[in-house]
Formats: C-alpha cells, structure tokens, sequence
C-alpha cells in the first residue's frame, strides 16, 4: 500500500538553515535573559525587573512563533526577517535602548519595500496598487524616523503618517466603492470622535488641536474603507486588511493618549508592537489579494 502525502509544505533547505540560526538566536537571548537580565536589573537602581521580564518573554515568544510559521511554511523569510526586525525595535524601545532602537526601527518599514518591490517585479501587484503601497510605506519609514529623532519633529511625523493614511485609503478604495458599510464607516467615526474629545479634555495643546483633528479623520477614514472592503468581499486578504487598519488605529490611540492624557505603562511595547502589526497584516492582505 503506497504511503500517504504529507500535506505539510516541504521547507527547503536554506530555510531550515534560517530556522535553525533563528532558533541559537532565541536561545542565546533566552541565556541573556537568564543569567544577564538579573545583574543589569540589580546594577541600576530603580529599575523594573518585572517589566524587562515581560518584554524579554514577548519577545522571545514571537521569534519562536515565527521560526515555527516560517518552517511551515505559513509566512515567509522577508515576513520573518520583518518580524524579527519589529521586534528588536520594540523590545529597544520599550528597554529604553535608544541607540539600538534607532538602528532597528527603520528595518521593518525597509523590509516592508522591499517585499512590495518583489511582488511587483514578479507581476502579482499592478501599477497602481504597487505605486500607493509603496507610497503608504515610505511616508510611514519617514514618519518613523522622524519620530525616534530628538527635537520638535513631532508635527514633520505627523505629517507623514497622515500621507501615509491617505495613500492607503487610495489603495483600498482601487475596484470598490466608497465606505461600501455604513456601520463600518460608523464604528470608526464613533471611536475616533471619542479619542478626539478625550485628548481635547485632558489639554491637546491649542496649536496642535487643528492638525489631529485631520489626522484623526483621515485615519477614521482609511480604517473604514478597509472595513468595507472586508465586509462586502469577506475573503481572506481583505479581512487582513482590514484588521490592520484596526491595529493602526489602535497604535495611534495608544500614542496619542500616551502623549497628550495620560502616561501608559510600557506605552512604547503596546504602541509599536500594534504598530508593526498593522503594517504587516495590511501588507501581507493586500499582496494576498491586491485588486
């Protein structure tokens, strides 16, 4: 009797290769983590062992989840390379390690490029998507240098990133009607105004109150033609697009609150992660299904 087929993907052997280099990576940084992380934390009073423990864990975790995923062929090795470079700068970040986070934020957004580019070069994107998706991504890397430099650059990444939401609501409005579900322009809309007031209640300075104002629109904007399109075509790309929408208007919340109502705690973690995220499902969903 002939042997069954496996249905699992065979992975290659340069990707065992990259799997098992990323395995000695996750397992040095657990070692680090162990014998290292505990003499730091004892070496510089007042510092939260704690809170580097949950960033060490989160991270490690994921290294392991996407060396996992890579091998099974679920994403692939820009996908992990991204993910690997998000979550050194998060972890950076959230540390405090500002000089390593400087060198690592701008990678996902690269990586990003240039898997955009690759899908181009092989046909599966047109001109037009291809042209908005790579814009959306380059105002982003700018917005994200911009806003790990020290200085007033806060308004110069707004900007950016407010270019970068209208880049994609081009994008996701290519073979679809405008906001195509009301409840899905609704809800956005609803959440958005809600994030505005409390900003405005807790002192949004006065010269800044015009400029998220528009943020906040074209961003509620960009999340509900999203959500549309995932509603009306309910497959699998869309839907990742639209869930990355969601992340990025959670992302901006998040550093919006952190920054003009409250402090959060480990703000830099929640803030990027869901930021890095957003990115990556939006890119993953659109090249799934571009058009």
């Amino acid at each position: 009797m002939p042997e069954l087929e496996s249905s699992e993907p065979q992975a290659s052997r340069a990707v065992k290769a990259l799997v098992a280099l990323q395995l000695l990576a996750v397992l040095a940084g657990a070692l680090s983590f162990l014998f290292l992380s505990p003499s730091a934390a004892r070496a510089q009073p007042g510092s939260l062992p704690l809170v580097e423990a949950i960033v060490w864990l989160l991270a490690l975790g994921t290294g392991l989840w996407s060396a996992n995923a890579l091998l099974q062929g679920r994403i692939g090795v820009v996908e992990l390379i991204y993910i690997d470079a998000a979550v050194l700068a998060t972890a950076c970040a959230a540390l405090s390690l500002v000089d390593e986070h400087r060198v690592f934020k701008p990678l996902p957004m690269l990586l990003a490029l240039a898997w955009t580019s690759r899908a181009w070069a092989l046909g599966r994107l047109s001109k037009g998507s291809a042209l908005l998706l790579f814009l959306a991504l380059a105002c982003s890397l700018v917005g994200d240098v911009f806003l790990m430099l020290p200085g007033a650059y806060f308004l110069p990444g707004l900007l950016s990133f407010l270019l970068a939401h209208l880049a994609y609501l081009m994008l996701f409005r290519r073979g679809q009607a405008w906001f195509p579900s009301r409840p899905a322009l609704a809800l956005p809309l609803l959440l958005g105004a809600v994030v505005y007031v409390g900003l405005w209640r807790h002192g949004l300075p006065q010269a800044l109150r015009g400029p998220v104002a528009g943020y906040v629109l074209v961003i509620t904007c960009m999340a509900a033609q999203a959500l549309g399109r995932a509603v009306t075509r309910r497959t699998p790309g869309p839907l990742l697009v639209g869930l990355g929408a969601v992340f990025f208007m959670l992302s901006d919340s998040l550093l919006a609150v952190h920054r003009f109502a409250m402090p959060l705690p480990l703000a830099p973690l929640w803030v990027l992660s869901s930021y890095f995220i957003a990115q990556w499902l939006i890119v993953r969903g659109w090249l799934r299904e571009p058009d």
